[in-house]
């Protein structure tokens, strides 16, 4: 099979649960605007992370990797973990990132999860599984927080399906998200769809 990169934007897209949910709270009223500046420039920066940590992994082949890689504002992030071919022409992954200063984020998330191709090559799904603590302005955990993205290959047109939880603690408050078969696409991509799942 020929060797392709994985997609960075699909996995970013995982994010998007991440850096919507600073919109919800439990009393229908939003997270004061300190909070929501902390989180929202805290996602930013992770999301710039991760474009450079997933960069070594490739789909199609199998291999082992420990590299700690610079960041772009500063800092490293040690990225350990293996990517595996299986018979049916998908691949399974299981990393682990701990960030040192990373942008100036600090902790340790995991991924854990596999992908496959449509029958013709015109689309791909990850179905990938999150868990760690990151500390920066804000505390954020994630719990179980299980994602399955399917990807057109030639429109990048994304569905993307949540379960699990996030939470993030900041200074001016606490919010936690639950996640059980939340399903969005770009026809549908609502506050109120995470509003609705936040407390």
């Amino acid at each position: 099979m020929k060797t392709t990169r994985i997609s960075v934007l699909a996995l970013i897209l995982l994010l998007l649960g991440s850096s919507t949910f600073v919109a919800c709270d439990s009393n229908d009223d939003e997270l004061d605007s300190e909070a929501t500046v902390e989180l929202s420039a805290m996602f930013n920066r992770l999301s710039s992370a991760l474009a450079v940590a997933f960069n070594p992994f490739s789909v199609g082949k199998s291999e082992g990797s420990q590299e700690i890689i610079e960041c772009p504002q500063g800092g490293t992030v040690d990225v350990q973990g293996d990517q595996t071919s299986v018979s049916s022409g998908g691949f399974a992954f299981d990393l682990s990132m701990t960030f040192n200063d990373c942008n100036d984020l600090n902790g340790t998330l995991t991924y854990e999860g596999d992908g496959s191709f449509a029958s013709d090559f015109t689309s791909i799904t990850y179905e990938v599984t999150m868990n760690g603590q990151l500390t920066a302005e804000c505390v954020v955990n994630y719990n179980n927080f299980a994602q399955t993205v399917t990807t057109n290959v030639s429109t990048q047109d994304a569905t993307i399906s949540f379960n699990g939880s996030i939470s993030a603690t900041c200074n001016s408050g606490s919010l936690t998200c639950s996640f059980d078969g939340v399903t969005l696409n770009a026809a549908n991509i609502t506050e109120d769809i995470f509003r609705n799942s936040c407390n």
